[in-house]
């Protein structure tokens, strides 16, 4: 039987973000057979779909719905059979969620439209979903049946993977070694000397440090169970990234006991966990009377309700945190800017692309950080990031006032500022990122109950 031949297309005229996606499936691609094209107009993407579907290959496409030579609603009404992709993913950074669903309707081959910035998760899980299992790259899923061989050969295999067994707890013993030692070494080195001295004298690239590091930070004080757990490094950087929340990661360690983590079961499992995640927050969300409640009540510190204030449409949510605001759509909603005060003492604003500026400051505030950079998550050093925010608190505000972030990729950073005595109006579009926020919020809740 031949397998059929699959194409991931991006039509983004930002070429920083076609190369950023390019570095990431590139990355995350399991197999060589997938073919991945990045252009920058309309008219050369529809163009890969035709001769996609003369070659017979099925085509997932990523649509950036504003182009420099087709715009809205004309990448939808002007195309021909042939030009129409298997499938189809509308993207934007400067549409409402609303307007996207508006153009995406009634169009069968859009399954899907997504507001920039768009994790990476979401964008692998999207193209894991779009390419069947039997074109993949992995693991037979039946177990190995030594009896097939003579009784000399099982047992030359049977002491091969042994070994080799033993090798790999080695490999996370040393990595969590590697990543006690470079944390030393940087905590006393002067700034700005870490990334030179790790490239220069011990030919690591930073980001590869970075994942030494959060392995230490989230594993060393277990080590042991970790090296007997036959848990493989590449799976322990999955669960050492920031976006892992704490009791998945429990729940991976607690399962290595019973059977062998491969990192396509930690992605399955995520999604699992996820949607899981979204029924418990669905079932615990509680009305309020938004009419009923001024701007002060709504920020007042005496408030310490976890809930959610219903508004008309799925995404234009406000979640409340304790005496923090969480609005699930983009920054500049009239909704949002309706509900900010107009004594906001700093505006932190998380940008990895050239975005207006009344879309990431869409009100007055007394001071603004703009955070912008094209370093994926995973090369982040998320250490100095937070250490840059703790400072830019002290020095902007005092206790008791309000600071509004502009999306807020990183939901730790809640907790710092929470811990500073001031409140949070958060504007964040992403529902994934929403979900994490709100999880870590309520597991710190917990936590200091406890």
């Amino acid at each position: 039987m031949v397998q059929e031949k699959y194409s991931i297309l991006l039509i983004d005229d930002e070429s920083g973000y076609r190369e950023n996606f390019s570095k990431l499936l590139k990355r995350s691609l399991p197999t060589r057979g997938i073919e991945l094209n990045t252009v920058g107009s309309g008219r050369q993407g529809f163009e890969i779909i035709k001769q996609n579907k003369t070659l017979g290959k099925k085509t997932l496409a990523f649509i950036d719905i504003i182009l420099p030579d087709i715009n809205g609603d004309q990448i939808i009404k002007n195309l021909d059979s042939d030009s129409i992709p298997d499938e189809g993913i509308l993207i934007s950074a400067h549409k409402s969620q609303e307007e996207l669903d508006h153009i995406r309707n009634n169009q069968k081959w859009l399954t899907r439209s997504l507001l920039k910035p768009i994790e990476n998760s979401q964008i692998i899980d999207i193209v894991d979903s779009f390419i069947p299992k039997n074109n993949l790259t992995s693991s037979a899923a039946t177990s190995f049946n030594y009896n097939q061989f003579d009784e000399s050969l099982a047992n030359y295999l049977q002491q091969e993977a042994s070994e080799i067994k033993t090798i790999l707890k080695r490999t996370v013993e040393n990595t969590l070694e590697m990543g006690r030692k470079l944390i030393k070494v940087k905590e006393i080195l002067p700034y700005g000397q870490f990334k030179l001295w790790i490239n220069k004298e011990i030919g690591l690239h930073h980001s590869t440090a970075i994942h030494f590091m959060r392995v230490w930070n989230t594993f060393g004080d277990c080590q042991k169970t970790i090296s007997e757990s036959g848990l493989n490094v590449t799976v322990l950087y999955m669960l050492a990234a920031p976006s892992t929340p704490d009791d998945f990661r429990d729940q991976i360690i607690e399962l290595s006991q019973e059977k062998t983590i491969t990192l396509e079961l930690v992605k399955k499992l995520r999604k699992e966990y996820e949607r899981q995640q979204e029924i418990k927050t669905n079932s615990q969300n509680l009305t309020i009377d938004v009419d009923s409640s001024s701007e002060k009540e709504i920020l007042s510190p005496k408030q310490q309700i976890v809930g959610i204030i219903r508004q008309d449409t799925p995404l234009n949510r406000f979640y409340r945190l304790g005496k923090h605001e969480l609005f699930s759509g983009l920054p500049n909603s009239p909704d949002f800017i309706r509900r900010c005060p107009p004594n906001i003492a700093l505006n932190i604003a998380f940008t990895n692309s050239d975005w207006e500026k009344n879309t990431l400051f869409p009100v007055a505030s007394r001071s603004k950080l703009l955070l912008a950079s094209q370093i994926e998550d995973d090369d982040l050093d998320l250490v100095t990031l937070r250490e840059i925010i703790r400072k830019s608190i002290e020095i902007y505000t005092s206790g008791g006032e309000i600071i509004l972030f502009s999306y807020l990729p990183y939901p730790e950073l809640l907790l710092i500022t929470d811990r500073l005595d001031c409140q949070c109006l958060i504007a964040e579009p992403n529902l994934a990122r929403c979900k994490n926020i709100i999880s870590l919020w309520n597991q710190s809740s917990s936590a200091l109950k406890s």
